[in-house]
This record gives C-alpha cells, structure tokens and sequence, in this order.
C-alpha cells in the first residue's frame, strides 16, 4: 500500500512540476495584472531591472508552489495537530510577507524610499 501511495505520488508531483512550464510562459502577463490591479510600482521596477524581477516574480511562484506541496504531503501524511495548526500558520505567514513585498512600492513614502536605496545599492541610478 505504502510504495503504491508513493508512485501516485511521484506522478503527481512530476504533473505539479510540469505546471512551472506553463506558469513560467505566463510571467509577464502576470506582473502587467499585477501591477494594473495592485501595485503600480511593479511597472516601474520592472521598466528598470525587467529579467531580475520576471525572475524573481517566477522564482517566488515556483519557491511558494514547493511549499504548497510540501504542507499538501504533511497534511497527508499527518492530518491533525500540531501539523495542520504549524501548516496553517505558515501559509498565513508566508501570504503576509509575499503580500507586503508586492504592495511595498506603493505602500508608503518610507517604502519607496527603502526600494530606492535598495535599487541604488544595485546600480540602478533612474526608475
């Protein structure tokens, strides 16, 4: 039963890998609705630096998909508990800090200023 479950799994999780693919064709795309609906200044940074961030965008997506597999197989493996409570404080702490990075260009005046100093540490002189 055990290495039955196991070979599902393999399968699935090379289908869950197959979906980078297809997200990663998607990343521009993305970021302009992003940007539109959110985050303006995700226009701008991306007008400045635009494969770092397409990178980091894609990166970030494909970072956040692994751990969404992961707590999937805790969660299978380990259903209740401290399991399911660590695995829903995670993801809400996880959303939280993607989240503040995403607005945190049009958020305030202090962070802006904050993305400034950090582009500049960069090399990036105009936005």
């Amino acid at each position: 039963m055990r290495g039955r479950r196991r070979r599902r799994r393999r399968g699935k999780y090379a289908d869950h890998r197959r979906i980078n693919r297809v997200l990663k064709s998607l990343v521009d795309e993305t970021l302009d609705r992003l940007a539109d609906r959110y985050a303006p200044g995700i226009a701008t940074l991306t007008a400045a630096v635009g494969p770092l961030v397409e990178l980091c965008w894609f990166g970030a997506l494909v970072l956040g998909r692994e751990c969404a597999w992961w707590i999937a197989v805790l969660l299978t493996e380990a259903p209740g508990g401290t399991v399911a409570r660590a695995s829903r404080w995670f993801v809400a702490a996880a959303s939280a800090a993607v989240a503040g990075a995403v607005l945190a260009p049009t958020a305030s005046p202090a962070s802006a200023r904050a993305v400034r100093a950090v582009l500049r540490r960069l090399g990036v002189r105009r936005l």
